[in-house]
């Protein structure tokens, strides 16, 4: 019987809760808060100690702190990130390309690619992202000589990354000027040319896993961010040009769930719906569905144009804040298009260009179809699934 006992009395000692080998998963829980170390005051502590993990302040005016706190639903992933991407986009002159994965794992595939193409690198700073060729001859161009700047910025999405290229070129002899480079390519087409390059390298090794420490830093900021205006107002901003931003905002309102009804780029509002999409939407549909039209989803309508919203509502101080500029001037232009607005669906999405302390940077609101303030829960719900659609 004594023998029977033993293993029994082994296991607690080993894995019981004083046990040798006990989960010790809480033991953070048990923690205590230790002084912070002081310096002499005739030695030098700046810079040589500092908190190791920092709480940071909490300055989210737009919670009620007094009010039980309501753990958020997580937002839905763009779809963009659902798979592994590479495209080429383009907006008026700009040319980019767009990649679903982190900049730090980008740069060490763009270094391996100009390294394996015996292209110099006069110049790289991978905390701002920039990689500088030196002047390049190609084969037949003899007396001309071409540089790129390659600039790998973080994505409007999370862990994604853009690559820009910008290309100048010169006669050979001038190689020892400055270079002054150019907000456009002097050259589009060696542009175009070494964009596809860059992004069929970047296609090829989509499954590689190599990361740069020195380039954990690439970018900066977000580009995208969902902050409260002075007044609580949730607000979604983009440190964007304004062409950028309103191009991208004008193709997330018409993907995943959102349905354009409008646009007036003068007054820079777009008139919309949102309903959830149907979840076996984005299934390919069978040869039976197809041929009779069957299982799609129905196109939500409204009985009112933006101009018809616009309008009626002209002198009402919500609207005329909302939209970039005063709406009086149309009222003699649509004099007679003029109707009574009852129940409106909808929803109302400005755009506008504002200074900060960083510089310019591109705010988007959203309000119900007479321009008035919903509910901040449900404000910051659409802007997050307007923010996961943005390119």
């Amino acid at each position: 019987m004594l023998v029977s006992l033993l293993p029994i009395a082994g296991c607690s000692t080993l894995f019981g809760e004083e046990g040798v080998f006990r989960d010790r998963g809480d033991d953070y829980l048990k923690a205590e808060p230790i002084p912070v170390m002081v310096v002499p005051g005739s030695q030098e502590s700046t810079g040589r100690f500092s908190q190791i993990y920092v709480v940071p302040d909490i300055n989210d005016s737009g919670y009620d702190y007094e009010q039980s706190f309501e753990a958020p639903r997580p937002l839905p992933l763009s779809s963009a990130l659902l798979e592994d991407q590479v495209k080429i986009q383009k907006l008026g002159q700009d040319r980019w390309i767009f990649i679903t994965h982190s900049p730090s794992e980008v740069w060490p595939q763009v270094r391996a690619y100009l390294g394996e193409n015996n292209y110099p690198v006069a110049r790289t700073d991978a905390s701002s992202g920039v990689i500088e060729t030196t002047w390049l001859e190609f084969v037949g161009e003899e007396g001309s000589s071409h540089r790129f700047r390659i600039t790998i910025e973080q994505g409007i999405q999370p862990e994604s990354a853009e690559v820009h290229i910008r290309h100048v070129g010169t006669a050979t002899d001038n190689q020892n000027k400055p270079i002054d480079w150019p907000t456009y390519s002097s050259d589009p087409e060696r542009e175009a040319w070494m964009v596809d390059e860059v992004a069929g390298v970047l296609a090829n090794q989509l499954n590689a896993s190599s990361s740069s420490l020195l380039a954990q830093t690439i970018g900066g900021k977000e580009k995208v961010s969902i902050t409260s205006d002075a007044n609580n107002e949730p607000v979604l901003q983009l440190h964007l040009e304004y062409g950028r931003a309103w191009a991208s905002v004008s193709h997330a309102l018409k993907d995943r769930g959102f349905y354009l009804w409008g646009l007036d780029d003068n007054k820079g509002v777009f008139y919309t719906q949102y309903e959830e999409p149907n979840p076996e939407s984005d299934e390919e549909p069978g040869w039976f569905s197809k041929l009779f039209g069957g299982d799609e989803q129905e196109v939500p309508t409204s009985p009112y144009t933006l101009e018809q919203l616009l309008q009626a509502q002209a002198s009402d101080t919500n609207m005329t804040q909302f939209v970039s500029s005063s709406l009086e001037s149309n009222t003699k232009e649509l004099e007679g298009e003029l109707v009574d607005i009852d129940d409106a669906p909808g929803y109302l999405v400005a755009v506008k260009e504002s200074s900060t302390s960083e510089g310019k940077v591109v705010e988007i609101r959203i309000r119900d179809a007479y321009a008035k303030l919903m509910g901040e829960k449900e404000t910051r719900r659409l802007l997050g699934l307007l923010r996961n659609n943005l390119i």
